[in-house]
């Protein structure tokens, strides 16, 4: 983390906003893993007015390196011209090819913004039933991800039989939920059957794909997912 030399009237800024700032509630939910989370965009509509009240300014730089891994750097910027930013982030996408899709990319970044903002303005994710005791905590998955409950290591489960056509090296076919043990590829089959009226697999991976790209399936459940549903990455 950097710092400007002139550094006292940010320093008091950010000690009102800790004063006033509150953990946000984890309102959307993985219904995969039955867990919730706290969204870029509500955190950003809770904090930007709290910031703002206090003169402080919030920027999010994003960009890449050489190995297409995702690049983000957050700066407070103090309207006494004072700054505080925080090291750069670097996030490597889930690639199902050679190089990530720009889904992919947006869901990388999408994560490293919540991730960053949150570590440097000292709030994590609650509960709305929470007595504030309860919190979330980031812990790393490469350079870094977002904190989920504890679940069961996943079993093993027979890739499913569909019908003999292929797409792109996977088999096509209705999926039916009673094939699979596992609740959160279950709830995924009923969601694709219910959105798009039919749960091939091609359709599933479609909804995954979408699921991914809005932040509501994290990199390793992605993968995670994926596998159980036998498609070899």
């Amino acid at each position: 983390m950097k710092m400007s030399n002139e550094n006292t009237q940010i320093i008091k800024a950010l000690l009102h906003v800790q004063e006033e700032i509150q953990n946000p509630k984890k309102t959307e939910e993985n219904p995969y893993y039955k867990s919730k989370y706290a969204p870029l965009d509500q955190i950003l509509n809770e904090v930007r007015v709290l910031l703002s009240k206090h003169g402080l300014v919030m920027i999010q730089d994003t960009g890449g390196d050489d190995e297409g891994n995702v690049v983000v750097s957050t700066t407070l910027l103090h309207e006494s011209g004072g700054w505080i930013q925080t090291s750069p982030l670097i996030v490597k996408p889930t690639a199902r090819k050679a190089s990530a899709t720009p889904q992919e990319m947006g869901s990388a970044i999408t994560y490293a913004r919540r991730y960053q903002l949150m570590s440097l303005l000292g709030i994590a994710g609650e509960d709305e039933d929470d007595d504030g005791e309860r919190a979330s905590h980031p812990r790393a998955l490469q350079q870094g991800r977002e904190g989920r409950p504890h679940r069961p290591s996943p079993t093993s489960t027979p890739a499913p039989k569909p019908a003999s056509r292929k797409h792109g090296g996977v088999k096509l076919g209705v999926l039916r939920p009673e094939r699979f043990k596992e609740k959160e590829i279950q709830a995924l089959i009923k969601l694709t059957k219910a959105e798009k009226g039919e749960s091939t697999l091609q359709n599933v991976l479609m909804k995954l794909d979408e699921l991914h790209a809005d932040g509501r399936v994290t990199e390793e459940e992605y993968m995670n997912m994926r596998e159980k549903l036998g498609v070899k990455t």
